[in-house]
């Protein structure tokens, strides 16, 4: 088939043609799959990471009073029974006061190790949890700061037992 349209006219296009898009579409298709696979792997990568994660961290000061929740989630393929415990790490915190535990008994508070900049403790409680659940009960404690509610810190938690490769850690900063 020839183009009816004559090279010297004003509507010839030398560069595009429609025999070139089709030409061109055909070799495009073989690309097409490769660029799929390519942008969904990643997608895949991040959807579950397979372990017992902090969720939903809050830390929120009032005034001198920092007030700290959260939940786990499990993530693995199976239910989490038995024992569960988080770590919490607080910083920007001079002289702390303890933490008081806010959970009305559904997590008990470890020992709580004092550092230069705020202190850790630990959270724990034995619980079922289903595949791909929210635990029912969050953990939920309060601090007060020595510095009078001026300055801002950090509160980074994450699930110690069972211990996983894939527990992601929660964090939450607070001002």
């Amino acid at each position: 088939m020839t183009d009816p349209t004559p090279e010297g006219s004003a509507l010839h296009s030398p560069g595009l043609t429609r025999r070139r898009v089709v030409k061109t579409a055909g070799h495009a298709a073989w690309a097409a799959p490769v660029i799929v696979v390519a942008t969904s792997a990643p997608a895949l990568a991040v959807s579950t990471n397979g372990g017992i994660d902090v969720v939903n961290l809050t830390a929120v000061r009032t005034t001198n009073t920092v007030n700290v929740s959260g939940y786990i989630k499990n993530h693995t393929g199976a239910a989490a029974n038995g024992s569960k415990s988080v770590s919490f790490v607080v910083t920007g915190v001079p002289t702390p006061t303890s933490p008081v535990n806010d959970s009305g008994g559904a997590w008990s508070m470890g020992a709580v190790t004092t550092t230069p900049t705020g202190f850790n403790v630990s959270f724990s409680r034995t619980a079922n949890l289903a595949a791909g659940a929210t635990s029912a009960s969050p953990f939920l404690f309060h601090f007060t700061s020595g510095n009078a509610g001026t300055g801002s810190g950090n509160v980074t938690g994450v699930v110690t037992v069972p211990a996983n490769a894939g527990n992601d850690p929660g964090s939450a900063n607070y001002s």
